[in-house]
């Protein structure tokens, strides 16, 4: 498709945030155009060192410079020790003053005999795959044993240390080493604290997530190596680490000016050892991920993610080929327009805890070939290192450096810029629209000795909860209740507001064809505890976990099918049933929970739940925690031909939504709401889930009274309530062709909605069931379903019935329709239910029939038997709307 760039470049201008230049997505299309970035002059770049301007570095001052420019054409590096031993008095800088020895690069041709770094971290470190040298600290006089470089990958966002530990190390029986890594503010802010920051957000309360080093944040990182011990750990020995520092957040302050990294960020690496007391970081340090992950041969941060070439973290060929491809699925699903699917993968990078960046497949297409890139994959879980100083063990012969970001080279490069970002925090909705697996209203009967006995039924709860209360005349009540999560309260995501921002001066308009974004909000099995999340939602600014909820005016909503929105998240699919692995129904609990036994479900699997509700077993409140959301973006960018695919996770925002003013989005709209490349049909997905709820909390019937089921004019449930014996009026809206409602016509009761006189006037009894809506509503039609065994008891088939409805509970009741299904010789006419089990017929009303409607009945006059002397039979109730 032809990129379109005046239209393109007009609309980029019109959505540009005030006083930040920045690539932005404007418009949903197959193709966009982004502003040119200013380009800067060539130049021969060296590297700087840490201490003032007076340094002194003798790799910048040999007969072949290393520099920014050729580093990756050497062999070999200079290097200022501090053990004469070890000195090579052959090798003298122009002032003539020794005290350096020579050491070979870990990526040279002749791979050094001194490197622990796997072969695959350096291979595809080139300038051309967007590696940068932008720190040099080996052979800085000032400084013996400071052996660290610095690399930065413009395109992942990934500061990359390599760090020599010389021959005269002291270990002082260090059995594993890793380092601390501590930043001010401005370097903190493009980092990846467990959650990212978007452009608009503000780190406000830095000490929730820092660790004890007073103004300083706090990263733990374990370094690349080609062997570690069966627990993770890592003896120091003499030669060459590797370490990866994730600063992928673009934040775009002042950019073609000094960024907030450049002006006051400072990185100070800090050399940990530890003894045999270490944690086992093997076990630890897992990720959630298909595949094997050699723990071995990645870089682990505490908070971040485990970082590394993938054929490096996943363990095998399998692995790395089922990885690459879910990642390419994604990308051609959304290519050739198949939208679940490509939903289907973004949730399943979603659950297995994914950050995939880089992604280059070559010209791969089919097994495993061509592939270049790295990967960064979410901890299942953060790492809590706590405790362990004091098992240090100090290591002697590598130098800290404490490295202000002011000694960097950032000239021409894109070193603390960061790489692409959301403009603002998601947003998921929390709502005053209760959830309870339970009825809500009662049974009364009387035996001959005159006992009346009172029976609250039993929800259908995922977690198996029920309550009720058993009365003896004369008697106090006894009550009998279940802790298991049995209520809670609607949310929802909303995905309007996601508009992706990329770095300008890394794309230009002539490296980027296309790109798209998508988001999936839930929850994953490591944060599936309520509040797990709430330190790093303390230190963004975002309001907690735990906070009132006004269910005041709120609509309540009783044993509805999992499958109805808001359970199940894609409930509004037309399609959903392609989703195979995120299963309808999914639970994660979290017992005793501040004195709550709390619990979550929706449609997902062990690992992750997608937009899940929460579900508390608290006898006298509801559930007033938000579960552990975490929204992930993706995008796919079509760079020079070739995709990258970048992830993050973000925390939402959360946002009061009274039940009533929940939003219902005309196609229009959800079109004119779509954000800047956001993939449409995605998004509308999304969007309908929206209206899904909005309809739901509008439309869900719910029970209030009807017909209980007698025999002998005695009263045939067991004593336990509807856990044994379903045959019952309120199976009508359960949503369950397996349930049903089944009586005779002998012995019937009557309450006081059916009022008096019944409102078909006659003397005849009748069957009835009364429900109501919590709003007004407008249904074009109803639908009738059989029962399981029509076929065999077609005598209990409905034959007359009325439709009843009234807008507010004092009115008196309004004909809605009247049907009568036999012809006076008792023959079927057209509009008769079908004799077949779980046969379903839809009826139509007059135009404008009923109208905002509140209470309805259906009462049902006569069957298909002799007098109506046999049960009636019938499977389900609803409603039909155009």
């Amino acid at each position: 498709m032809t990129t379109k760039k005046n239209l393109v470049k007009s609309m980029f201008m019109n959505i540009l945030t005030a006083g930040i230049f920045a690539t932005a997505f404007t418009a949903c299309s197959d193709e966009i155009d982004v502003e040119q970035a200013p380009t800067a002059e060539p130049t021969t770049h060296k590297t700087r060192s840490f201490i003032t301007d007076d340094y002194y570095n003798i790799n910048e001052k040999c007969a072949t410079p290393f520099t920014r420019d050729n580093w990756y054409t050497h062999n070999g590096i200079y290097m200022r020790t501090g053990n004469g031993s070890f000195v090579n008095p052959n090798i003298k800088d122009p002032e003539q003053r020794t005290g350096y020895c020579e050491e070979i690069l870990p990526w040279a041709t002749a791979s050094s005999p001194q490197s622990h770094i796997p072969n695959s971290i350096c291979k595809e470190m080139t300038p051309a795959n967007g590696w940068e040298l932008v720190a040099n600290f080996c052979g800085d006089y000032h400084h013996p044993n400071a052996n660290y470089m610095a690399f930065y990958n413009k395109y992942q966002g990934k500061l990359r240390y390599f760090y020599f530990i010389p021959r005269d190390v002291q270990t002082n029986n260090a059995a594993d080493h890793n380092f601390e890594i501590l930043m001010q503010d401005g370097a903190a802010e493009h980092a990846v604290f467990g959650y990212a920051m978007p452009l608009n957000g503000k780190i406000v309360k830095p000490e929730a997530i820092k660790a004890s080093n007073g103004d300083y944040f706090s990263q733990y990182v374990t370094p690349y190596a080609d062997t570690k011990s069966q627990v993770g750990q890592l003896a120091p020995m003499i030669g060459w680490y590797a370490f990866d520092v994730d600063l992928s957040v673009y934040r775009g302050e002042g950019i073609g000016n000094e960024t907030s990294m450049k002006r006051d960020g400072f990185i100070k690496p800090m050399l940990r050892g530890y003894n045999q007391a270490n944690i086992d970081m093997i076990g630890k340090m897992t990720a959630d991920i298909t595949g094997n992950i050699d723990m071995k041969k990645c870089c682990v941060n505490s908070t971040g993610g485990v970082f590394g070439p993938l054929e490096s973290v996943l363990g095998d060929a399998k692995g790395v080929l089922s990885f690459i491809n879910d990642a390419k699925d994604v990308y051609g699903n959304i290519m050739k327009g198949d939208i679940l699917g490509a939903i289907e993968g973004g949730i399943n990078v979603a659950k297995q805890g994914c950050d995939l960046v880089g992604i280059d497949y070559g010209n791969e297409e089919t097994g495993f070939d061509g592939y270049k890139g790295e990967v960064n994959m979410k901890l299942n879980g953060t790492l809590d290192f706590s405790g362990r100083i004091s098992e240090e063990a100090v290591i002697h012969g590598v130098e800290p450096i404490n490295q202000s970001m002011t000694h960097f080279d950032f000239d021409g490069t894109c070193l603390g810029q960061g790489v692409w970002n959301i403009v603002d925090h998601p947003v998921v909705y929390y709502t005053n629209a209760q959830i309870q697996w339970r009825e809500d209203y009662t049974y009364s009967w009387t035996y001959d000795d005159e006992i009346t006995k009172t029976v609250w039924a039993k929800g259908n709860s995922p977690f198996n909860a029920n309550k009720k209360v058993e009365r003896r005349s004369g008697e106090n009540p006894t009550y009998t209740t279940s802790k298991e999560p049995w209520c809670g309260y609607v949310t929802y995501f909303d995905p309007s507001n996601i508009k992706v921002i990329l770095n300008p001066n890394l794309f230009t308009p002539e490296e980027i064809a296309s790109a798209k974004v998508y988001a999936t909000c839930g929850v994953r099995k490591a944060n599936s505890a309520f509040g797990s999340l709430d330190n790093f939602r303390e230190a963004f600014g975002l309001k907690g976990s735990k906070f009132g909820i006004n269910m005041k005016n709120g609509g309540e909503y009783y044993n509805r099918p999992f499958d109805e929105a808001p359970y199940d998240a894609l409930s509004g699919s037309k399609s959903a049933d392609k989703l195979n692995n995120m299963k309808t129904g999914a639970t994660f609990k979290a017992t005793n929970y501040d004195g709550y036994k709390c619990g979550m479900f929706g449609r997902g699997d062990s690992n992750y739940i997608l937009m899940p509700q929460p579900l508390s077993g608290d006898d006298h409140a509801l559930c007033t925690y938000m579960p552990s959301y975490e929204v992930t973006v993706t995008v796919i960018v079509n760079h020079n031909g070739k995709p990258i695919v970048y992830s993050r996770n973000y925390l939402p925002e959360y946002v009061k939504m009274d039940v009533a003013d929940i939003p219902f989005y005309s196609d229009r709209q959800i079109s004119d709401k779509c954000p800047a490349n956001y993939v449409p049909a995605i998004y509308t997905e999304q969007m309908q889930h929206i209206n899904d709820i909005h309809n739901w909390t509008r439309r869900t019937l719910q029970a209030v009274e009807g017909n209980s089921l007698y025999f002998d004019g005695r009263h045939a449930f067991d004593l336990d309530g509807f856990d044994k014996y379903s045959e019952s009026w309120p199976m009508l809206i359960d949503g369950k062709k397996s349930t049903k409602w089944c009586t005779t016509k002998t012995g019937r009761s009557y309450g006081p909605w059916y009022s008096s006189p019944r409102p078909n006037s006659g003397s005849q009894d009748a069957w009835y069931a009364c429900f109501k809506t919590n709003y007004g509503v407008s249904p074009t039609g109803y639908t009738l379903v059989n029962a399981n065994d029509t076929r065999v008891f077609t005598e209990r088939r409905p034959r007359v019935w009325y439709i009843w409805g009234k807008k507010e509970q004092s009115d008196k009741w309004t004909k809605l329709t009247y049907e009568s299904t036999s012809t006076p010789g008792g023959a079927c006419k057209p509009n008769a239910m079908p004799n077949d089990n779980f046969a379903e017929k839809s009826y139509k009303f007059n135009e404008g029939q009923a109208k905002d409607f509140k209470y309805f009945m259906i009462e049902i006059i006569d069957n298909w038997s002799d007098g109506g002397k046999s049960c009636m039979q019938l499977a389900e109730f609803r409603f039909d709307y155009d």
